[in-house]
């Protein structure tokens, strides 16, 4: 799956999930769907359209990152 910019990284999971890429130190977490089964999108379907995934990557700041950014020290 490519996250961006350099190595793809490849997983098996039985269970449908996004991904979450933290900007500031780059970790990378599994976001479960919390609706509906894989895939986790619908478009609509007067495209006629044959879709058996769906990727989504959500992209911020990861809450390591945003208590190191809180703390004042």
């Amino acid at each position: 799956m490519p996250l961006g910019p350099g190595a793809c990284r490849y997983e098996v999971s039985p269970r449908g999930h996004h991904h979450f890429v933290c900007r500031s130190c780059g970790a990378l977490s599994d976001v479960a769907c919390v609706v509906g089964e894989k895939p986790c999108l619908r478009p609509d379907p007067s495209l006629g359209l044959a879709i058996d995934e769906a990727q989504i990557i959500f992209r911020g700041t990861c809450a390591a990152c945003q208590g190191r950014s809180a703390d004042p020290g």
